[in-house]
């Protein structure tokens, strides 16, 4: 049994709604999770080897600027030899803003599990939510 942390920063509630999910669903696995709200508090990620890491796209395609990045910034030395896993919702666009945040993970030596975005609100016990975690959680 591990302990999964799950970081994420919700403009809308959206990606609340979807971290509510994930964590929902790993739990169903007999994980233990911590969810931290970045607006709430700034978790130390030390003693975590399975990472989760939510943010929507905000702006142009963007990761928030002005608290999840520099969370980001701050912890990036901190994320080799950790499995990393990242989610968020957008509105509008691509999907750039989570190639970026792909791209960021990649740098900083993690290893990363994979995406999944959501265009605005996810569903009630939305099955694409649940897959994730549960495959996270297993991997």
């Amino acid at each position: 049994m591990e302990n999964i942390l799950i970081v994420y920063w919700s403009g809308t509630g959206n990606t609340k709604k979807i971290a509510e999910e994930i964590r929902n669903a790993i739990v169903e696995t007999n994980n233990t999770v911590t969810l931290i709200n970045l607006k709430e508090t700034i978790p130390h990620i030390e003693g975590f080897k399975k990472i989760m890491l939510g943010c929507p796209a905000t702006s142009k395609e963007q990761l928030e600027g002005s608290t999840f990045m520099p969370f980001l910034e701050d912890i990036k030395t901190q994320l080799a030899d950790k499995k990393i896993a990242l989610f968020g919702s957008y509105g509008w666009g691509d999907g750039e803003w989570m190639r970026k945040f792909e791209a960021m993970i990649s740098q900083s030596s993690a290893e990363l599990f994979g995406s999944l975005i959501i265009k605005g609100e996810p569903e009630e016990n939305d099955s694409r939510c649940h897959q994730f975690g549960q495959d996270f959680a297993n991997s």
